[in-house]
Formats: structure tokens, C-alpha cells, sequence
């Protein structure tokens, strides 16, 4: 018994250690796209934390009713979700993509990767198309059109937020606060 509680205490301080080891080099949980730690569970909670503030805002500026909250909140889920697996096989063809770049005479697996990258990409947008379709049937024309636009530039506006706080600038560009000089 005590050989096998040293051992699990063992087992569990040597990957403790090894993770920021591995996360320094790059390997962890990356593969081809440099270890950006996608599959870990902290880019999964953020994920989560991230679809949460999606539909909050989502539903914030739809202004729906207590019946069409219950029913687009089931939507969006299930769309999200249709969305998230198009995705992850999205990476798992850019990876084949990378890991084919070093091997010669791969010239036919690359574009068969490739024509399998552009038929992903239709599969997401017919995936897009269909969402708002499935929200004709809860959504009155005003929140449609509230959609598309929330739709639109919510990723690009939170991207862009993003990147303006890597840099370092916490305003936009073209904040009042500019004088034009």
C-alpha cells in the first residue's frame, strides 16, 4: 500500500514538473501549430468563459422575451456545438497540411488536404446559413437584423480589443480622445 501511494505522489510531482517544462518548449498539447495549448483545459475553460459572454451580449442586444430566450439559448448551443467540431476538424486538416509539407512527393495528399480544407469551410458557412434560419422561427425582423450585425462584428471587435492590449494601447485608434494631430 505505501508503494503504491509513493508511487501515484511520484507520478503526480513528475508531470507537475514536466507540464512547464513541456509548455516552455512549445510541445504542449500544440503539435504543428507551436503548442498553443488548444486542448488544455485552461483554453477550454476560457473557451467556455468565452461562448458564455458571447450569448449574454448576444441575448443583451436581441432584447428577447422570456419564451424566446428558452428556445434561441437551445439553438445557439446546438449550433455552437456544430460549429466547434467543424472547427476542430479544421485543425486537425491544417496539422495533416504541416506535417505533409515535410514529406516529398506529398504533392497529392497536400491538395487532397487542401480540397478538404475548402470543403470545411463551405460545411461552416452552410452551418451559419442554417442558424439563421433556425432563428426565423424565434426572431421577429428587427432582431434578425440585430443579429447579423452582432453576428458580424463581435469576434472582429473582441479580437480587435485583444490586440490593442498585447500592444499596449487601451484605446482605439479612433477614440475621442484623439485629436486628429
Amino acid at each position: 500500500m505505501r508503494r503504491i501511494i509513493f508511487f501515484l505522489i511520484f507520478t503526480v510531482f513528475t508531470v507537475g514538473l514536466s507540464a512547464p517544462v513541456a509548455a516552455q518548449r512549445g510541445d504542449w498539447h500544440g503539435g504543428p501549430h507551436g503548442g498553443r495549448g488548444r486542448h488544455s483545459g485552461d483554453f477550454d475553460k476560457k473557451a467556455k468563459g468565452f461562448e458564455q459572454l458571447r450569448l449574454l451580449k448576444m441575448m443583451e442586444a436581441l432584447d428577447l422575451t422570456d419564451e424566446q430566450s428558452g428556445q434561441f439559448i437551445k439553438v445557439f448551443y446546438n449550433h455552437r456545438k456544430m460549429i466547434k467540431n467543424i472547427r476542430l476538424e479544421k485543425m486537425q486538416i491544417v496539422d495533416s497540411i504541416y506535417l505533409s509539407l515535410d514529406i516529398e512527393n506529398a504533392e497529392a495528399d497536400i491538395k487532397r488536404l487542401i480540397k478538404r480544407l475548402h470543403e470545411n469551410a463551405r460545411k461552416q458557412d452552410e452551418l451559419i446559413s442554417q442558424f439563421f434560419t433556425d432563428c426565423e422561427g424565434i426572431l421577429n425582423a428587427y432582431q434578425l437584423g440585430k443579429l447579423a450585425i452582432f453576428h458580424d462584428r463581435f469576434e472582429r471587435e473582441i479580437l480587435e480589443s485583444l490586440w490593442r492590449g498585447r500592444r499596449g494601447d487601451l484605446a482605439p485608434p479612433d477614440s475621442a480622445m484623439s485629436d486628429g494631430k
